[in-house]
């Protein structure tokens, strides 16, 4: 577990950063980062090649949402950072009486 914010000093510092991953598992943590797309590369560059990132986070139905990510911007995102078999779906939502969350 790692429990800093995710940036290139933390991987040259941290030797467990150093190896390389087969997956990559965030729940609900991509979409409240300030910047998605450097993330994604940055994750992309602790997996093997052909390594798996799975994440999932609310999502935004439009940008003024406080919270979540954009289908759209999943995908620029992940194909900014090289990955290139993306699959993305949307595997349960959460809700109440006044409104639900989609979850991708």
């Amino acid at each position: 577990t790692i429990s800093n914010e995710l940036n290139e000093e933390l991987i040259k510092n941290n030797t467990h950063l150093q190896q390389k991953f087969d997956i990559i598992v965030a729940s609900s943590a991509l979409g409240f980062v300030d910047n998605y797309n450097h993330i994604v590369k940055l994750l992309k560059s602790l997996l093997i090649p052909n390594g798996i990132l799975i994440h999932w986070d609310w999502e935004k139905e439009n940008e003024n949402d406080e919270h979540g990510l954009m289908r759209e911007n999943v995908i620029n995102g992940l194909n900014l950072a090289g990955f290139t078999d993306i699959n993305i779906t949307k595997p349960f939502k959460f809700g109440g009486k006044d409104s639900v969350m989609m979850v991708i």
